[in-house]
């Protein structure tokens, strides 16, 4: 009978739209919010939430504020997870730069830099013939498969 019970509960709180689960995890408590105003809830478990959008409070903003700010946010990162994969510092100025095609043959085009150098080792470009030690290893284990 307990679980005839709990079910009509959940099917009440499911429902009732001034009724909604707590989003955190693991937590099996719902919130009442009789006046259906978009505002902050505490929940027994001790998550404070935006009743409306159920997201972490985000209190002064409204709700399409912080989804917006959400989104950027996610963008962003994005953005800076391809720029530490496709970019290096140069090793004279510490200016980022992206080599997209062409040889491993670097100069650094930083205002007055100029620094050159190999894409693979950072290390510095002494002559036309440079052998970089990094690309022979590289090689050498590809050789191997």
């Amino acid at each position: 009978m307990i679980a005839y019970e709990k079910k009509i509960a959940m099917s009440y709180a499911e429902e009732n739209k001034a009724i909604k689960w707590c989003p955190a995890p693991d937590c099996k408590f719902c919130v009442e919010n009789p006046s259906l105003v978009s505002r902050p809830v505490l929940c027994r478990c001790g998550y404070l939430y935006c009743f409306k959008c159920c997201r972490e409070d985000h209190r002064p903003c409204d709700c399409p504020t912080a989804e917006s700010w959400t989104s950027k946010n996610a963008a962003e990162s994005a953005n800076t997870k391809w720029i530490l994969v496709n970019t290096k510092k140069c090793p004279q100025c510490r200016h980022p730069i992206e080599k997209n095609q062409g040889c491993n043959h670097m100069t650094c085009r930083h205002k007055t830099c100029g620094y050159e150098f190999c894409w693979l080792c950072l290390a510095k470009w002494e002559s036309s013939h440079y052998s970089c030690s990094t690309y022979a290893k590289m090689t050498e284990v590809i050789a191997y498969f």
